[in-house]
């Protein structure tokens, strides 16, 4: 059985995106044992709380439109997709930076880290950027371009360790500007190669068009921006939250254990979600039933992704403390109760987007809220009276983590059952 799980075109294709990925983990890896040599805990648990809350923001950025050119049912009108995409990042970046200025001492005071302040000035930057990366990235998984995305992790990672060393005399800024970076140069390289492979202007702005489909695809910003905030509060809720309650110094711990918790999630993980992205969604264009890919793709998910889960549960601390050195030791311990749930959620990472392919996003937006909501609850109550003891509270939160994970997984396998019309 497990043969016949490599033996596709799926299978070839999510090769092909992960050999560069393979490179990019490692250059990762190492590049983030030099960073916890020359940054500080701390360091690492402002530039997380940082990107936590940008991330937040972003999920309105392109209105969820980037996510519905890949399911567009023509080539014409993914195009016109992703340049309303393009039209809508434009908007709300300009946006984000009238309420930085107008907001700027009530996000003062609710971060409680007065020292980032000024960084939230580069949102903005940060907004456009990243949610530029993310079109351009959709568009190649449209196309099925996985060479161009493969390469891209290299050139992302790369950019952001590199720039981040150089500008270590800056202190957690250096960090930060790493990022933003990376985006930058990500952006970039994909909007180069899609005006001169694909020959179109990403940035033609034609009203009619863009009217046209911003009505006809109007359930991904109905439907999916509700969805995309609980699903980023799920993935960011711990930082958000939790940064009202535990230290600095506990957040960067936490920032570099889901750093390494993840690398999974860039090595194979996400060459495998959009793959099956790619070829769910022509499936479901061809009117066909993809239950038998979905069950599939969680098999060789549960494979792959197990390796440093359970490495790190069995000795995560004095693994963290010989590589990444001694003050990261606390780190370890809390990849071994995060681990997990970690596992469980690379796994149901590539069928989250069942729902966007089949029209579904309704029926899970009500679920998802209500396990985000109670997200809420378990972080806040855990960090109120946790506080002192955030192992504990932090295993209270990875238990509740697991639950929902996986509630969804089986909830997304049974959406992909049903029979399509005809």
């Amino acid at each position: 059985m497990i043969k016949t799980l490599f033996k596709t075109e799926f299978a070839r294709n999510i090769f092909s995106l992960s050999s560069f990925s393979v490179i990019a983990q490692v250059i990762n890896f190492f590049l983030t044992i030099v960073l916890t040599r020359i940054y500080s805990p701390s360091d690492f648990g402002l530039l997380t709380i940082f990107i936590s809350v940008v991330s937040f923001i972003g999920v309105f950025s392109a209105c969820k439109y980037d996510v519905a050119l890949v399911v567009a049912k023509t080539r014409e009108q993914g195009i016109s997709l992703l340049r309303l995409s393009f039209f809508i990042t434009f908007l709300f970046s300009i946006l984000s930076l009238l309420v930085v200025i107008i907001f700027k001492s009530y996000i003062k005071h609710y971060l409680e880290h007065p020292e980032i302040i000024t960084w939230f000035y580069y949102t903005p930057l940060f907004l456009f950027f990243s949610s530029a990366t993310q079109i351009f990235w959709m568009w190649n998984v449209r196309e099925k371009k996985f060479k161009d995305i493969s390469i891209l992790r290299v050139l992302e990672t790369s950019s952001n360790g590199g720039f981040s060393i150089i500008l270590q005399s800056f202190g957690a800024i250096g960090l930060m500007i790493g990022s933003l970076a990376s985006q930058i140069v990500s952006s970039l390289y994909l909007g180069i190669r899609v005006f001169f492979r694909d020959k179109f202007n990403p940035f033609l702005f034609i009203k009619n068009d863009l009217k046209e489909n911003a009505i006809a695809y109007s359930e991904f910003p109905k439907f999916n921006i509700l969805q995309g905030l609980a699903d980023m509060f799920i993935i960011t809720g711990i930082v958000l939250v939790g940064s009202r309650y535990f230290s600095i110094y506990t957040m960067g711990l936490y920032a570099l254990c889901m750093r390494v918790l993840q690398l999974p999630m860039g090595l194979i993980i996400r060459p495998i979600a959009h793959v099956f992205f790619a070829e769910a969604s022509e499936i479901y264009r061809n009117g066909k039933d993809f239950y038998h890919l979905a069950r599939k793709t969680v098999l060789r998910t549960a494979l792959f992704a197990s390796v440093i889960p359970i490495t790190l549960f069995i000795a995560g601390p004095f693994l963290f403390s010989l590589v990444f050195g001694a003050q990261w030791r606390e780190s370890g311990l809390l990849a071994q109760i995060l681990s997990v749930w970690i596992f469980l959620d690379m796994i149901k990472a590539p069928i989250a987007q069942i729902p966007a392919i089949i029209g579904k996003q309704k029926e899970v937006l009500f679920w998802t809220i209500g396990v985000s909501s109670i997200l809420l609850a378990v972080i806040a109550a855990s960090g109120h009276y946790l506080h002192n003891t955030p192992h504990i509270a932090f295993i209270a939160i990875a238990g509740y983590q697991c639950i929902q994970t996986v509630f969804f997984i089986f909830l997304f396998l049974k959406l992909s059952r049903k029979k399509l019309p005809g």
